[in-house]
């Protein structure tokens, strides 16, 4: 298992050297999908989110509110910094491994051409999450509280931080995904949008959009809950710390996916089709 994330970089930039052309253009096009819906749609709600949310700590319900307004990786920062370990740590990743509703109500609203839509799924999206908490059980523990309020030229930083990295990520998923589809030809490109997806969310979820089909609305909720290794690695860098592993977080991710899902898809045709 410690190799394979060099096996996997191994036949990556393997790909690249025999596809250069085509890995040069998925990278341009995984930029132009950040700079062009990603940094417009996050940017500014992203550093106020975190400015004001660092300043709603005190209760248990405002933690869980400002972790849900920054969405990853804001939120798991705000989250972690409680110094909660174990299944409290990890109930509170699943409440912290949310997006931004900018995200929805910016980015996804304008790929689909449909805000009551994008609203549809950022709803089950949160819904899905504190599903996904519900699911694992705690004891609680008295917690030492954290007086750590961010400036706000701190949050200009550490949300610059975050989009750069998501941009990188991004543009990684974009080579990784359009290289798959080089090397494999015969995937179907709904099969290759949905294996972007789970490298990277954000160009992912555009390539569903571009596809359509039937229930895409539960198709994007189910691809943004899971969130991708892009979101995994982004969050557990805040977690490793409470002695999160990354399998674990992976397997919150993937009950996240598979809930809102579900729960979309019974949203979906009940409000819409229904």
């Amino acid at each position: 298992m410690g190799f394979l994330p060099y096996i996997c970089a191994g036949a990556l930039l393997g790909a690249v050297y025999v596809f250069p052309h085509a890995a040069a253009e998925a990278a341009r096009q995984g930029l132009e999908v950040w700079a062009g819906s990603v940094v417009p749609g996050l940017g500014v709600g992203m550093v106020l989110a975190m400015y004001l949310c660092g300043r709603m700590q005190e209760k248990r319900i405002l933690q869980i509110a400002a972790s849900v307004l920054c969405g990853s990786p804001g939120g798991a920062r705000l989250m972690a910094a409680k110094e909660k370990r174990g299944r409290e740590a990890l109930r509170d990743a699943a409440l912290a491994g949310v997006m931004s509703p900018m995200f929805f109500l910016g980015a996804v609203a304008g790929w689909m051409g449909d805000k009551k839509g994008a609203a549809l799924v950022w709803v089950c999206h949160v819904l899905g999450a504190f599903l996904t908490a519900a699911f694992i059980p705690v004891n609680r523990n008295k917690v030492r509280k954290t007086d750590e309020r961010l400036s706000f030229f701190q949050c200009v930083q550490q949300s610059v931080n975050a989009l750069l990295t998501v941009g990188f990520l991004l543009m990684v998923g974009a080579v990784a995904a359009e290289m798959m589809q080089c090397a494999f030809p015969f995937i179907p490109e709904k099969w290759a949008a949905c294996l972007h997806c789970m490298m990277e969310v954000t160009g992912g979820v555009q390539a569903l959009i571009e596809r359509e089909g039937e229930h895409i609305l539960a198709f994007v909720c189910g691809a943004t809950s899971f969130g991708g290794i892009s979101i995994l690695m982004q969050n557990l860098l805040f977690w490793k710390e409470s002695g999160i592993q990354a399998w674990q977080l992976m397997l919150v991710q993937i009950l996240h996916g598979g809930i809102s899902f579900v729960l979309c898809f019974f949203m979906e045709n009940l409000l819409f089709i229904g």
